[in-house]
């Protein structure tokens, strides 16, 4: 269930993640979509991970008892069609380097946590999406 102010939650984080550089265990993109999670619904479902690891490895290793990217994004929320996807839904994306990653959505586009802050990526990146706090 979306908490009644999740719109305002939501544009708070937006706006304080857009210059948030990429870090390991605290603003990574299965971190950054589990505060888009905690912003609309209250429930945050990266906090177990939260500062458990701090590099790739580590993430690997963790990722690796919740069955890859697919099972961090099934944390988020029930499958949906992604052309059903709207703000704040959790996407699997592939960039164009072929690396896949966790998005969420912003209603036009992708939003991932980036090196220097928040990048976006074309709404048809997405091979997956589950729908944040639908009933």
């Amino acid at each position: 269930m979306r908490l009644r102010n999740w719109p305002s939650r939501f544009a708070e984080l937006v706006d304080s993640s857009r210059a948030r550089p990429f870090e390991w265990g605290a603003h990574d993109c299965c971190l950054w979509a589990a505060s888009a999670v905690d912003a609309i619904t209250g429930r945050d479902p990266g906090a177990q991970w939260r500062g458990a690891y701090t590099d790739a490895r580590g993430a690997l290793d963790l990722l690796e008892g919740i069955g890859d990217l697919e099972g961090a994004g099934a944390l988020t929320g029930k499958p949906i069609p992604i052309g059903n996807a709207f703000v704040g839904d959790v996407g699997l994306v592939t960039w164009p380097d072929g690396t896949e990653s966790l998005a969420v959505c912003s209603g036009h586009d992708w939003m991932c946590a980036g090196d220097a802050g928040l990048i976006r990526l074309p709404i048809d990146a997405a091979r997956a999406a589950w729908g944040v706090g639908r009933v």
